[in-house]
This record gives structure tokens, sequence and C-alpha cells, in this order.
């Protein structure tokens, strides 16, 4: 028998009950008429109003008139309250009509999102929004989304996220697939390898099954290639000092600048040219610093030059920042709860105007980033603390977009790519991937160990310039990379002995730099099969914990900040 609906049960049963209620006014109307004609063919000339009066005393009756019938005030009441039930029940039937054809739309659109067409009208939410949806120059990168990305409810941090590595589909699809991926599938992550006092060797985690289509080989993320001669393990220490030239995998690093604050340094970012870079520090201390000439050679390391500083930019500690597209604006997070936008005139080298004071964090902000949407309009994403949610801010009108929420723990990290895919960390120790034109999250990863039940922080997401491959660092000093496109993790690995806080890809290499609380940074080689035992190198060492690591838009040089209340350049020696 097949079910019906029971907005479609309630609105019978109102017509019908309407209907009952009709009948009944016209029943008691039909009675009124009948008492009323009766008495006036009884009564006596007493009773007959003056104009019928006239006529009973011998006049002729007009042709046509018949007395009225007499209608007394209960039964006014009545008919006026019948007529009053009946436009009440025909607004509620207007009312239940409307929200059964809003119904019926909503489910043709699931279905026609489910069979993977594009409806024909998805409504228009904001304008903004709406330009989300609208085709960009990286569109196509979502097509290769894994297929089995699903829509669901936020996962519980203890429940397992890690999803089955098996049963995916090459088919291009919609930003809202149907699925039946199961979280339960656990892979087995454990980590290890042979590690020197500078080169480590990571040794990947087997999964429980090893199958050839489990595995990211050299053709199918990256390109081909081999381990540079230079990378061997000899056991030696290379280990040195802050403002020392360190050894890396493809040559040497040097410090080139070296920037000293009165307080720990937390923020560093490059402008989009790489020709100006921002520091923030726990002294509440904003600057914005020229970016030297890299001859290659090594030398004595310098104050950088310093085109802008503002003291007391926040009221607390700066913990992030970041530029525009453009590079008209820089954002700045803090743990006083609020984001600045300061527009700044690079041919001034001053601000331009008074700054824009975001206040929709109820916590610390812990990381912040632009995209750009397809009518150049800049949109700021947010994370941090308090209600742990993630916030799309419209720049130019200074006005809040949406909010993304789903994580129970504070959010610590945010990347962006393909101008409408979004990854974020959080202490919850989970990944989730948002679609912002929907804007839902659309997958979830626990860090390396939650499966068993342990797991750790994801203190730092980023993915790859080819949009492929995602690496995440965690507290406990691990490092994960996760293939996107098969929605599989490729292989855990522990470069540092402490929590690592940062994790950047170079843009031009096939490298990734992480940056831990043991006072190291790390470069880690991704050339050749990502399953196999990959290379590590200390490149850098600061005095303190090292707290961020970023890479040169263009040139092989990085930012790295410390406690040591220091933030230093790095570039390769030639």
């Amino acid at each position: 028998m097949p079910c019906l609906d029971p907005l479609l049960i309630f609105i019978f049963l109102l017509q019908v009950e309407m209907l009952v209620q009709v009948c009944l006014v016209l029943l008691k109307m039909s009675r009124m008429v009948f008492r009323g004609s009766s008495s006036s063919g009884r009564g006596s000339p007493s009773q007959l109003s003056p104009k019928l009066k006239g006529q009973s005393a011998g006049q002729q009756p007009i042709q046509g008139l018949s007395p009225s019938p007499k209608f007394n005030q209960s039964t006014v009441l009545e008919v006026r309250e019948s007529t009053q039930i009946y436009q009440q029940h025909q607004l509620e039937r207007e009312r239940l009509q409307q929200q059964l054809q809003q119904r019926e739309r909503e489910r043709d659109l699931m279905q026609q999102q489910l069979l993977g067409t594009p409806p024909s009208s998805l409504g228009n939410i904001n304008q903004v929004g709406q330009s989300l949806i609208t085709s960009s120059p990286q569109h196509h990168q979502l097509a290769a989304y894994p297929s089995n990305m699903t829509i669901h409810q936020p996962l519980p941090p203890q429940a397992s996220v890690a999803p089955s590595p098996r049963h995916q589909s090459s088919r291009p699809v919609g930003p809202i697939q149907k699925s039946h991926t199961s979280f339960s599938e656990k892979a087995n992550r454990t980590s290890g390898g042979i590690q020197g006092l500078n080169m480590t060797y990571s040794t990947p985690a087997q999964p429980n099954h090893p199958s050839q289509d489990t595995y990211i080989h050299q053709h199918d993320t990256l390109e081909a290639g081999s381990l540079p001669s230079s990378a061997r393990h000899d056991g030696k220490s290379n280990a040195k000092p802050s403002g020392s030239v360190s050894s890396g995998i493809g040559g040497q690093f040097y410090p080139v600048t070296t920037l000293e604050d009165v307080q720990a340094i937390r923020a560093v970012a490059f402008n989009p040219t790489g020709s100006l870079y921002a520091v923030g520090s726990n002294s509440k201390t904003l600057r914005i610093c020229a970016y030297p000439e890299v001859t290659g050679s090594e030398q004595q390391s310098m104050q950088p030059n310093v085109l802008y500083k503002r003291n007391r930019h926040h009221k607390g500690s700066i913990y992030c920042a970041a530029w525009s597209a453009s590079g008209e604006l820089v954002a700045t997070g803090s743990n006083d709860k609020a984001i600045k936008l300061m527009r700044f005139d690079i041919n001034k080298c001053n601000a331009d105007g008074p700054d824009t004071e975001l206040t929709m964090h109820d916590g610390t902000v812990r990381d912040v980033m632009f995209i750009q949407d397809p009518n150049s309009i800049p949109i700021l994403l947010s994370g941090g603390a308090g209600d742990c949610s993630i916030y799309m801010t419209d720049c130019n009108r200074g006005e809040g977009i949406q909010s993304l929420t789903g994580h129970s723990g504070h959010v610590l990290s945010l990347h962006a790519w393909a101008s409408c895919m979004l990854a974020s960390g959080a202490q919850d120790k989970t990944i989730r991937f948002w679609d912002l034109r929907t804007p839902r999250c659309v997958n979830v990863i626990g860090s390396p160990g939650s499966d068993r039940g342990e797991g750790s922080p994801v203190a730092a997401v980023c993915v790859d310039p080819t949009d492929r491959l995602l690496a995440s660092s965690q507290e406990d000093g691990t490092v994960m990379l996760y293939d996107i496109r098969g929605a599989r993790i490729v292989q855990t690995f522990s470069p540092h002995q402490d929590e690592v806080r940062s994790a950047k890809f170079a843009p031009n290499s096939y490298c990734l730099l992480t940056g831990s609380y043991d006072q190291t940074v790390i470069e880690t080689s991704l050339k050749g099969d990502l399953t196999k035992p990959l290379v590590s190198s200390v490149v850098a060492e600061h005095k303190d914990k090292v707290i961020q690591c970023r890479w040169h838009p263009t040139d092989l040089t990085f930012l790295t900040s410390s406690a040591d209340k220091t933030a230093v350049l790095w570039a390769k020696s030639k």
C-alpha cells in the first residue's frame, strides 16, 4: 500500500470540515427564512411594517412585493460568526496549499541534485552567495573532487571518520553527491622510520588490505621524479642555532633578514606579488616590510626594511594575517576576538583610510584567508575559538555572508582552493571539507589515530598547487598526506618531535615545509612515489618554538615566526 503524505491527509480532512461548515450555515439560513415567513403569515397587524399597515387599510398591495422575514440580533451574530469561520478556513487552506507546493518544489530540486543534473533555478539567497555559484576559471577543478563526497550532519568527534578507500567512481559530479561511503572502515595509520639528527626517512602507513588502487603513485598525483643524490642519510648533524645556515634537501638555506620584537612573533604573510610581507606579534604591533633582493650568496643576516609600523594595532596579540588577491587589504586576527581590515596603499606605503573592524567571533581568531569570487569581490574566511564557526565576510560592504558550523572544537587552520572548496582543521581532531556554494560540509576525516579513539588536534591544513593532495599537521608531531580525488589517506609520518603548528606546500616545487614547537623547520621531498618512505631535512632552526612558516609566492624563500621574538626570511643558496 503506498505511503500517503500526512500533509495531503490533513488538507483533505480540512476540506471535508469546511464543506460541513458551509452546509450548516446554509441550513441555518434556510431555517431562519422559514421561521420568518411563518411568523409574518400568523402575525397581527401590529407586527406589520407601516407600509403593510397601509395596505391592510384598503390599499392594493404592490405587485412583486412580499413581506420581509424577521431576523433577530442573535441570528445575525450567528451568521457573522459562521462567515468569519469560513473565511479563516479559506485562509488556512491557501496557506497549506502553498506549503504543499513549496514541499513539492524542494522534493523536485533534491531529486535533480541526486541525479547529478543542475536544477533550473536555485533561487537567489544573496548577491554574493549567488555569485559564488556562477562559473569561474577554476570551476573545472570541482569535477576532480572525489565522487563519494556526501552531505551529512556533523559527526561527533569520537566517531570514526576515515572514509572508505574503495568503491570510488571517476564520473565527474556536482557539489552534491549520492553516496554510500562508510565511515567505519578503519585504516592502519602507524608510522615510524629511521631518524637522524637532520635527515629523516618516514615509513608510510600500510592499509589492512593493500591493493594497487589504494595508493597514489608518481604518475597519479605528482609528476614522476627521483630523489636527488644529496638526500642521503649519513647520521651527521647539521643542526645550527638561529641565524646560521641549515642544510636542505636540494641545497642550503641561509637567513637573509631577521626582524626582532619585544615579544613573541606569531603571524607572517607575503602579499600576492611577494614584494611585501606583514608581521604581527604578541606586542600588538603590525609591521609591513619590503622583500629584499635575494642574490643567493650567503651573507650576514640584516634587519629588514620596515615600510610601515603600527603599535597597538589590536587590543591583544596578533595571531594571524593575510593579504587579499589585489594586495590592497591586510586582514589580521587577534585574541581580542576582533578582525581588522586595513587598506594599504603600496605607492604611499601607508594605510589608506580607517580600518574596518569585524566582531562576529566570540573567541580568539586563529586563522584568516581571502578568496576571490567571479565578480572580484574580496571575501574573507575566518575561524577560531568560541562558537567554533567559520565566517564568510564581504569585505567591500563589511557585512557577513554566512557561517559554516560543524566543528565541535576551536578552528585552528583554513585553506581554500578552486574558488569554492575549503578545508578546515580543528581541535576536535577532524578535518572538514566544505563546498562554499552550498554551503555545507561535504566530507569529514579524522586525524591519525582517531579511528582508535586517540588522534590529535589538527593544527594546520594546506593543499598543493595541483589541488589534489592535502597535508595536515597535528599536535602530536605527525603529518598526514590525503588524496583529495581518491578520498584516501596516502601515508602518515612523524618528521618532528613536538607539535607541528604550520605546514605549507612550496608553490613551484614538490616539497612540504613544516614548523614545530621542537624549534625546527623541516622540508620534506614529495618527489617519487608518495606511498614509499619520504626524505625530510632540517632547513631552519630557532631558539624557541616555531609558530608559522610561509613560502614566498614565486621564489624559493620562506618566512618563519617564533617564540624567540624573531621573524626570519630564509633563502636557498646557489
